[in-house]
């Protein structure tokens, strides 16, 4: 028993949804990262005018570290999140009639037509082919998704490291 169209196309859904999944877990990281600049902004913000005002003594100095920090995890995160949102797809030499590039770049009586005229061979060809992009895709995805992930957990250190001390110095 060889690979089919209909295991094909289930796979292709599937793996559809694991890249649908991946964006959505990459929204959530960046509405919490978010939420969490929101949070310490106040702080931030009144440090800072009062290393204006004061000298930096080491207490301090340690602060505006954490905050730096803070502030460097946030950015860090904001940007591998929009790694995974935005599509970063490169034309293959080999071109496939599943791929939505491929399909937008040919008149639709064109398309129509080779579309019509492929053979079940070709057909199987293509779908597998697009199934192998499509996990290429995901895999990048997830990836950054869990750089994303442990870029926010140190700026959560970090603010509320940040926001703690700073009650204190």
């Amino acid at each position: 028993m060889g690979f089919n169209l209909d295991q094909s196309m289930a796979d292709m859904d599937r793996i559809g949804m694991m890249v649908q999944n991946a964006d959505n877990k990459a929204n959530l990281i960046l509405a919490i990262g978010s939420g969490l600049l929101g949070l310490f902004a106040g702080n931030m913000i009144e440090f800072l005018k009062s290393l204006k005002s004061s000298p930096i003594t080491a207490g301090r100095a340690i602060l505006l570290i954490f905050m730096l920090l803070f502030l460097g995890s946030l950015i860090l995160t904001i940007y591998t999140v929009f790694r995974v949102i935005l599509p970063r797809v490169k034309k293959k030499e080999h071109s496939t009639l599943f791929h939505f590039s491929n399909i937008a770049d040919l008149p639709k009586e064109e398309f129509s037509e080779k579309m019509r005229n492929l053979t079940e061979e070709e057909v199987l060809h293509n779908a597998i082919y697009q199934l192998y992009e499509n996990a290429q895709i995901a895999k990048i995805k997830y990836y950054d998704v869990l750089k994303a992930w442990q870029y926010l957990y140190f700026g959560v250190i970090f603010g509320f490291l940040f926001n703690f001390l700073v009650e204190f110095i």
